[in-house]
């Protein structure tokens, strides 16, 4: 009896301890907490009190800047009605205040990244033309410090970049990010389903950065003499469904464009490209587009106490999708040769490369990427690709392949895991070079694979290889 008694008393004892334990355990947290908070909230009203201080200097950095690119204007014969044409979509900055607050506020860089083409790779213009590099001086002149973390590779479009753009650039640390695409887009395949699964591949990441479409003309369609291009067939009804501010080179000189008076907008150096003048436009353009929500982040934090960011989850308010064939991408790996002005890649993991070779490209006179790739010569030549497929929510995963296709392009033969009875034949002839990426398998379980390649009968050029899972989108409802 006394023996039950005496462990009863030490059971006891023992949940006491517990639960006095556990309430300090609980205010302790609860206090470290509270004083975090508070530690936090007077450094933020500290680094805000400061900033409202230098606000004077950087508005007269920016009222200085402002005249520079007033007076490049008026060499350039722009005024506020051509302006006003190419920002008629100029829609939600709300990211782009948030992101422009957060680097004033803590003195970091901004990031601006750049999905596109050739156009976004300085061909025919030079480095020192090209708009990206214009347009970070113009805001540097501003007082806003920014890093440009250039992802453009020649002959690439929306579908390229919607599957590889993670290989070549860190989308969760850019704040800013330029789709260029438009012209590509206008002449590939599907180019507007692409550009709008990129779009909402964008939008449905955690902390998505602030998109804006950047559209411009390429001789091959601004010859025709008329404005509609892919800035008119895709991008505006994009910008005005998904609120993406856009800014269009066409719409600015339409009248030019109607009238076949090309001669300063069209490089003379591929009488194909844009020119260096053309380049400057844009730059403006998008300057004009960047000093609306300057102005705004300044006005707010000269009258306000706090400057509330925006934290709200925007996947939630995404809309459906525009096209019956849209899918939302997750879970992607790509492995590409091709290397963008940032020189990030990650590389295939080749297991056996039979005959084939790597083609390592010189850079070319004036241009920042090289479209390195695997080479096949002549008929028969295989090469074993290892693709890894990481599971995702027991769905099955998708093989995509991009091919280099031109004339000296022919077949390819591709099976999977070995199994060259279930192979599968696709083609990549074209009159044009351009890339391409081709569904080679759908349906393929996770795990570690085997992707083998022969060409047929003519040579070959691989560039990328990639998997992915595609989730059908909702739709909108047509009326």
């Amino acid at each position: 009896m006394t023996r039950s008694i005496v462990c009863a008393c030490i059971v006891a004892l023992v949940i006491l301890g517990n639960l006095l334990l556990s309430q300090f355990s609980g205010n302790f947290q609860s206090t470290f907490n509270m004083r975090v908070n508070q530690t936090v909230a007077k450094l933020r009203s500290a680094q805000l009190a400061n900033l409202r201080n230098s606000l004077q200097d950087r508005e007269r950095r920016l009222e200085k800047s402002i005249i520079n690119v007033t007076t490049t204007e008026a060499t350039l014969g722009l005024n506020s009605t051509i302006i006003a044409k190419a920002l008629t979509r100029v829609m939600s900055l709300a990211k782009l205040e948030q992101a422009l607050y957060t680097s004033l506020l803590t003195g970091r860089e901004l990031h601006i990244g750049v999905v596109g083409g050739s156009i976004s790779t300085a061909t025919a213009v030079g480095r020192s033309n090209l708009y990206l590099n214009v347009l970070q001086k113009m805001l540097n002149d501003s007082g806003i410090a920014t890093r440009i973390h250039n992802g453009a590779i020649g002959a690439t479009g929306s579908q390229y970049h919607l599957y590889c753009m993670d290989s070549h650039l860190k989308l969760h640390e850019l704040d800013v990010l330029f789709w260029e695409c438009a012209e590509n887009d206008w002449v590939y395949k599907n180019g507007c389903i692409h550009h709008e699964e990129l779009t909402r591949r964008i939008l449905l990441m955690q902390s998505p950065p602030q998109l804006i479409y950047v559209n411009f003309i390429m001789g091959l369609t601004a010859r025709k003499g008329k404005c509609e291009n892919a800035a008119h067939k895709c991008s505006k009804a994009l910008s005005e469904h998904y609120n993406i501010p856009s800014i269009s080179l066409p719409d600015s000189v339409c009248e030019k464009i109607k009238a076949k008076k090309l001669k300063d907008l069209i490089s003379p150096v591929d009488k194909y490209h844009p020119s260096a003048r053309a380049h400057k436009m844009v730059a403006i353009y998008l300057f004009h587009l960047f000093k609306l929500a300057i102005e705004t982040t300044y006005k707010n934090i000269s009258e306000r106490n706090t400057y509330k960011i925006h934290t709200s989850d925007r996947r939630k308010s995404i809309p459906p999708a525009l096209s019956n064939n849209t899918y939302d991408i997750v879970k992607v790996q790509c492995w590409s040769s091709m290397e963008p002005e940032t020189a990030k890649k990650i590389p295939f993991i080749v297991k056996d490369r039979g005959n084939w070779t790597f083609d390592n490209v010189s850079l070319s006179k004036g241009r920042l990427d090289r479209k390195n790739s695997w080479v096949s010569m002549t008929a028969g030549q295989k090469i074993t690709l290892q693709v890894p497929i990481e599971p995702y929510k027991n769905l099955l995963g998708k093989i995509y392949i991009a091919f280099i296709r031109g004339r000296s392009s022919g077949q390819a033969r591709i099976w999977l895991d070995g199994n060259i009875k279930n192979n599968r034949v696709v083609d990549t002839a074209r009159h044009t070079n351009e890339c391409v990426l081709k569904t080679v398998w759908t349906d393929v379980i996770p795990g570690n694979h085997t992707v083998t390649i022969q060409s047929v009968n003519k040579g070959l050029r691989i560039v990328a290889i990639t998997s992915v899972y595609g989730i059908r989108a909702n739709v909108t409802q047509q009326g």
